[in-house]
């Protein structure tokens, strides 16, 4: 106003390029972050045998409605059969947040049981890869899982998950004969569809072309897709189910309560003769590891008959696979 002396201008603490850099910089911190959320590895077969991964869906730990009896039958057949890896598509558990605080009432387990059966989740069996979910996000549930993780690669002597995702892991699955495989993993694709459960997943793999198998969990029920894209490419798209079977939620608002598929095992088969010969997909995961055996021995045999591999060679891996 009139006769007031004007306002000391504020001084800027940097010059204007200093400020400019500094974006610059958390920008780039921020892109690296974003990117390393999306995972792409590679994964290197020690030869031409088949392999399979089971894909575990949410097990919910902590939820009175989960069958923990099956989970802990498909983490034994993966320690007792060769060739067979494991991985898990996340919410391990409950992890109320929010309005949902009062769910807890519906469980007998409290928070310290939940974190108790975490850490026995992981001391089970190493995994091949772990997709967090929405319920391992809340509250403080990632840094949970990763201290877990780090207490059960102590016990297994090695890394108790290879590959930890938080967004989207895309594997890809080499053979030295030259086959290989990529997997594109997340806990749930964008989008949906009434009259078909593996719309997001066909969907992606035709706008990012690149992946030969698309796993997703977190919709509580199974379906299994194959298809041959326009582009001639075999594409397996898996949608697998929960052990989380009886739900207030889902009868609330009348979603399926399936049982079946709360893992699906895949077997990559780097002879195979044809794409579909190549990639094989079992919803019951105890009928696939019979099969994986099955395969894993006439590969030995027919390498062996090719000359690929010395007799002293077979011996041994088939001495391997009847130890485990």
């Amino acid at each position: 106003t009139i006769g007031e002396a004007p306002a000391e201008a504020v001084q800027p603490v940097y010059s204007d390029e200093e400020l400019v850099q500094q974006k610059i910089d958390r920008y780039r911190r921020k892109q690296d972050r974003a990117r390393a959320a999306r995972l792409s590895r590679r994964m290197w077969l020690p030869n031409d045998l088949p392999v399979g991964i089971l894909h575990i869906g949410d097990p919910h730990l902590d939820d009175d409605g989960s069958d923990l009896e099956l989970l802990r039958a498909h983490l034994a057949l993966t320690r007792s059969t060769p060739g067979l890896y494991a991985g898990c598509l996340g919410d391990l558990s409950n992890n109320w947040v929010g309005k949902l605080l009062r769910l807890w009432a519906e469980q007998h387990t409290d928070k310290a049981d939940e974190k108790q059966l975490i850490s026995w989740f992981f001391k089970q069996t190493p995994l091949l890869y772990f997709m967090a979910g929405n319920h391992d996000l809340w509250n403080e549930g990632y840094q949970y899982l990763q201290g877990a993780i780090r207490e059960a690669s102590a016990v297994h002597e090695q890394p108790a998950v290879i590959y930890l995702g938080s967004t989207e892991l895309e594997l890809t699955i080499l053979a030295p004969c030259g086959e290989s495989w990529v997997i594109r993993l997340r806990h749930n694709f964008k989008g949906n569809s009434q009259w078909n459960p593996t719309h997001a997943m066909t969907k992606d793999a035709m706008f990012r072309p690149g992946a030969d198998i698309l796993v997703q969990g977190h919709r509580h029920n199974l379906a299994i897709q194959s298809r041959t894209l326009p582009s001639g490419q075999y594409v397996t798209a898996i949608q697998v189910n929960a052990y989380k079977r009886f739900d207030s939620y889902a009868a609330a608002h009348q979603f399926p309560e399936h049982e079946g598929g709360e893992a699906v095992l895949t077997i990559l088969q780097p002879l195979g003769e044809t794409q579909q010969a190549r990639t094989l997909t079992y919803a019951d995961p105890f009928t696939g590891a019979q099969a994986l055996s099955v395969m894993r021995r006439e590969a030995i045999e027919r390498l062996r008959r090719q000359g690929e591999i010395t007799e002293d060679e077979a011996a041994q891996l088939l001495k391997a696979e009847l130890l485990k």
